[in-house]
């Protein structure tokens, strides 16, 4: 599980929402995963996951570009980067039905990833969006 409240926080309180919004989410489907649910379920949830994943990154994007973020290409990036991986994960679900790999997938590497991602990508984004009043 993701701890909520070991997230880091950014300078923008909207994306401090999102990234609690998506670890609750990712958490979900944990739960899901934890408790035995039916094929489904679990792949309802991760469904859920990515289409969250893929509105959180878009908004960022769309904020970057509109504010001339100087680091939008390398944050894109990283995020076109998880989302790949992310689809090849899914894939591979529905192929195999692996609960211990999609657990892992989620718990550890997107876990991870997502904190290292607030601290080195997204917190410059914020304090930029907020340095030029933007937020």
């Amino acid at each position: 599980m993701i701890e909520q409240e070991k997230i880091p926080a950014v300078a923008v309180e909207q994306m401090n929402r999102v990234h609690e919004e998506e670890a609750r989410r990712i958490n979900v489907l944990l739960e899901s995963l934890d408790t035995g649910a039916d094929f489904a379920t679990v792949s309802e949830h991760l469904e859920t996951v990515l289409a969250h994943m893929r509105e959180h990154f878009g908004t960022e994007e769309t904020l970057m570009k509109q504010n001339d973020f100087p680091m939008y290409r390398l944050h894109k990036g990283e995020h076109d980067k998880i989302l790949q991986e992310a689809r090849r994960t899914e894939m591979e679900w529905r192929n195999r039905r692996d609960t211990e790999a999609l657990r892992e997938y989620f718990e550890e590497q997107v876990g991870d990833w997502l904190h290292r991602h607030i601290l080195a990508m997204d917190t410059p984004l914020a304090d930029y969006l907020a340095g030029r009043g933007e937020v």
